[in-house]
């Protein structure tokens, strides 16, 4: 049986397929902006790095054109100038493949005006790295009060800590962790409240005598309140049901309840300079599953809600109004910027449109400031929103920061805190136009783009950005709208466009840094990069690849035979291939499910199935690798795995035969066998199973060999194309139903003359042949058996061959006899090209 496994199958030799690029990066700049070494101003330098073997001849290229050959993967450039901005790339070869890296955009010139000043504080200064997030807020004497969260393990720990005015010195003040009493406020003059006894604390571990209110203990559970100042040393707690005012020995001033003011619940409270007391609650929603409407009202002094102030409505997911120095108060929704006077009253309002991927936030002076993913933070502001070039604070990390993490002073100076608090800048605002010159200077891009995500939710339809990775998570699928927005800043008249980088269709004009593509197919499957321009010069933005990383292929085959004893069984060939192809140990694995059906086929209405098969499975240098009687015993197998590659699920004490077996790239058979005295039809199947991940290898040829007869008996082999970018790439297939042509290699009964039927999944004939010979594609039939290794049919033989070019889906292959004689014959399903239609 070995033997014969090697003479039905054909290695396919040169499969290739588009692997993820080595990263090409900057670990050292001169001259740059804050947070961007590939912005630099001219005179600075740089050193390029990529993971290259220390011994590899790397040659370096801008925009294509080689500027350099070095040993290892690094290269300094020192003195840069205009002219040597531009694309830069590396390339070498590792045992004879042609390695390249990424690309990298720099972009050269004058430089524009950052707001950050210099780092004053590092990560081991602020106590580590730490996963989870990161907030804080800026006291009144110029202190930075700050909560680091650890998402890790059970629960959520949290670190509190105060940094002093000149970030000297960081104090932590409490942890919290699972079943420890978490934070409940700071106050102004540095002590704080936890929710559980003892409650107040002057420092860590300086106890000051404190009684909680019994309106804020909740019973059997932990207790939960929030902590404000409420001037002359006295203190405001609410929990969601209730809001008390106290001494600072806990004796309670006043006491009012969420129903007494007309909430069902208390999400919030702002104390004002003067003492007065704002609360921001929700009222029972109308509907289940709906949004909890809400609204911010003012309490009078004697405690009850002031009759002079309008109730200033939420808007859907509680954006708040928020109180500003003025007195009056902000609030900002999807598409309005609104303004209310001191009692609450509406003044005016005005449409906002920010950057996509953008999160922003009310100031207390009543400008707002704008997170834009990737790029920074901008600052609009005045009586109408006008965006402030003078203000820009540069995204210091490819990880997104959060708007709270800019602490500012009234006049504009203040500090920013990086990704998960690992540093802090210091950073000063530019007041008027007066104080910058009018020099023009480069636009700034985002470093990387967002993709839309919209979708329909209760209160209407929501559109939401995030940030776009090249991988098949946001890949786009043949036929789809697909939308990509790279936001920038800049001065002076800007323009805007996407150009290809790889010679594939332009994508519609780029309009405010957005690349639309109305129906995208495999002419837009290449690399995309933004370029903005204004009277400075351009700057290149990150480039996005849409290349494909994996060829069309062949996934899970199936095949139905009447099975007997002797040269009768169905043995169905496949070979595993690395995808994409590997240069050095050790070999990758995939799970392979095999199965060998028989008495489960009576549920499909085959109305003489085997009634109980054995299956066997060889691999061509070692022969008979694993054999099963009943997929019961299959070890590794489970309903899980049957789910997951889509294979229906047998009763448990059926008879049918089944094997997971974790394989290496070679070239396997699958035996479903009769036992003695039975026959019947069978279905033998093979699946991979990447367990939800891209598959390391991919299946190249099938085939099948088994009793080809009429009726029920029709040998059927069933196979499905998929291309894994989702670009719908036709896939080019050989297939054969060889009869006559396995005389010489020992089959004493062939099949004396096939034919060949090609079936789409709906039961379409496709194609069609009898004798391969008369085909008008006989000529290019016979070539491309022969370059893919394929033993050669007789030119006058009455085997059939079809050569032909399918899109994705499932298909089935029929082969039955001609005339009335029945016998054996071979299936063969051979890929004919199966590399990416982008290189490199």
């Amino acid at each position: 049986m070995r033997s014969l496994s090697l003479i039905i199958l054909s290695l396919l030799t040169g499969l290739c397929a588009f692997a993820a690029s080595p990263q090409l990066t900057i670990v050292e700049a001169t001259h740059h902006l804050a947070g961007r070494l590939n912005y630099l101003a001219p005179g600075g330098s740089i050193k390029l790095s990529v993971d290259a073997p220390t011994d590899a001849s790397v040659s370096w290229y801008h925009n294509e054109t080689l500027i350099a050959t070095t040993t290892g993967g690094s290269l300094s450039i020192s003195a840069l100038n205009s002219d040597q901005a531009g694309n830069y790339r590396a390339q070498w070869n590792d045992h004879g493949v042609a390695v390249v890296s990424s690309y990298l955009p720099l972009t050269i010139g004058t430089l524009p005006q950052s707001n950050f000043v210099d780092q004053t504080q590092s990560a081991g200064q602020l106590g580590g790295a730490n996963y989870g997030s990161y907030s804080a807020r800026l006291l009144e004497d110029g202190r930075i009060f700050t909560a680091r969260s650890n998402y890790g393990g059970v629960g959520v720990n949290t670190t509190y800590s105060l940094i002093s005015a000149d970030l000297s010195t960081t104090t932590p003040i409490h942890y919290y962790s699972w079943n420890l009493p978490s934070f409940a406020g700071l106050l102004n003059d540095g002590s704080f409240l936890i929710t559980q006894p003892p409650y107040l604390y002057r420092s860590p571990g300086n106890l000051l005598p404190f009684t909680l209110p019994n309106q804020l203990i909740r019973e059997g559970s932990e207790t939960y309140f929030k902590a404000k100042d409420l001037g002359n040393t006295r203190i405001l707690l609410h929990d969601y049901p209730v809001v008390v005012g106290t001494e600072r020995d806990g004796t309670i001033v006043f006491s009012l309840t969420a129903a007494a003011l007309g909430f069902e619940t208390i999400n919030d409270t702002t104390v004002f300079a003067d003492g007065t007391i704002s609360i921001h609650g929700s009222y029972a929603p109308a509907n289940p599953g709906e949004s909890a409407p809400g609204a911010t009202i003012r309490l009078s002094p004697d405690r009850l809600v002031d009759p002079t102030f309008t109730a200033i409505p939420n808007v859907p997911y509680h954006k708040v109004a928020r109180p500003l120095n003025d007195g009056t108060w902000a609030r900002l929704t999807n598409t309005v910027y609104q303004r209310f006077g001191p009692n609450g009253q509406f003044v005016e309002e005005w449409p906002v449109s920010f950057p996509a991927g953008a999160t922003p936030y009310i100031a207390a002076s009543g400008d707002v400031y704008v997170n834009v993913l990737g790029l920074g933070i901008l600052r609009y502001g005045g009586t109408d929103l006008t965006w402030d070039p003078t203000f820009f604070l540069p995204q210091i990390s490819t990880t997104t920061v959060s708007l709270e993490s800019v602490l500012l002073k009234p006049d504009g100076s203040g500090y920013a805190l990086g990704p998960s608090g690992e540093s802090i800048y210091q950073i000063s605002y530019l007041p008027t136009v007066a104080t910058v010159d009018n020099t023009d200077r480069i636009p700034v891009i985002a470093q990387y783009p967002v993709v839309e995500n919209s979708y329909e939710s209760t209160i209407g339809p929501v559109q939401t950005w995030t940030r776009f990775v090249d991988d098949a998570t946001q890949a786009p699928r043949a036929g789809t709208t697909f939308k990509l927005h790279c936001a920038y800043y800049g001065t002076g008249l800007l323009e805007t466009r996407w150009i290809p980088l790889d010679g594939t269709q332009a994508p519609a004009p780029s309009a405010d840094g957005t690349l639309i593509i109305p129906s995208f197919s495999s002419q837009y499957a290449g690399r995309y990069q933004l370029v903005v321009s204004n009277p400075a010069g351009q700057a290149l933005g990150p480039i996005v690849d849409f290349r494909p990383t994996e060829s069309p292929r062949l996934v899970n085959l199936s095949g139905r035979a009447h099975v007997d004893s002797g040269e009768r069984a169905a043995v169905a060939g496949f070979v595993l291939r690395a995808s994409p192809p590997v240069t050095s140990p050790p070999p990758p694995l995939v799970d392979v499910l095999l199965r060998g059906i028989g008495p489960s086929l009576a549920d499909f209405d085959v109305t003489h199935p085997l009634p109980d098969p054995y299956l066997i499975l060889n691999e061509s240098d070692q022969g008979i690798l694993k054999q099963n009687d009943d997929w019961r015993d299959a070890g590794r197998l489970s309903h899980s795995v049957l789910n997951r590659v889509g294979a229906f699920i047998p009763v448990y004490d059926s008879l049918d035969s089944a094997l997971f077996e974790r394989l290496a790239p070679g070239v396997y058979s699958a035996l479903t066998m009769a036992k003695s005295e039975q026959s019947g039809i069978a279905l033998t199947e093979i699946y991979l199973d990447a367990n939800g991940a891209v598959p390391s290898m991919a299946l190249t040829n099938l085939s099948l060999r088994g009793h080809a007869g009429s009726a029920d008996n029709v040998l059927v082999g069933g196979f499905v194309i998929e291309d894994p970018d989702f670009l719908a790439r036709p896939m080019q297939i050989l297939v054969r139903a060889v009869g006559p042509g396995l005389s010489p290699y020992g089959i004493t009964s062939p099949l004396s003359d096939p034919r060949l039927k090609l079936f789409y999944a709906a039961g379409n004939l496709v194609a069609s042949n009898n004798d391969w010979s008369l085909s008008p594609e006989a000529t290019n039939i016979a070539a491309v058996a022969a370059q893919l290794g394929a033993f050669a049919l007789a030119p006058d033989s009455l085997d059939a061959a079809v050569l032909i070019t399918l899109p994705a889906g499932a298909y089935t292959a029929h082969v039955e006899p001609q005339d009335s004689n029945e016998g054996i014959a071979l299936l063969e399903i051979y890929v004919v090209d199966s590399s990416p239609s982008t290189q490199d």
